[in-house]
């Protein structure tokens, strides 16, 4: 299975245990993709602030301290889905 696949379905599950809104959804796959807020915002067609409170939002309700180890918990899973 893809990679890509393999962290969609991280995300897919995220979604659920965390209850990430599909914006936070969307913001945590960019990110796992490299993604700057900078870019996210540009790609979403919004505000650097409204990315950041999405990224706000994810560390609250998943616990993580940083988008990077929200980001590297993601790629951990997926990985071990690969296993």
């Amino acid at each position: 299975m893809p990679i890509d696949s393999m962290v969609e379905e991280v995300l897919v599950r995220w979604a659920e245990v965390h209850e990430l809104t599909g914006a936070e959804v969307d913001v945590l796959r960019r990110a796992t993709r490299g993604a700057s807020v900078d870019v996210i915002a540009l790609e979403r067609g919004t505000t650097t602030k409204t990315v950041e409170k999405h990224v706000e939002n994810i560390l609250f309700k998943t616990g993580e301290r940083a988008i990077a180890s929200a980001v590297a918990r993601v790629l951990r899973e997926a990985a071990g889905l690969a296993a």
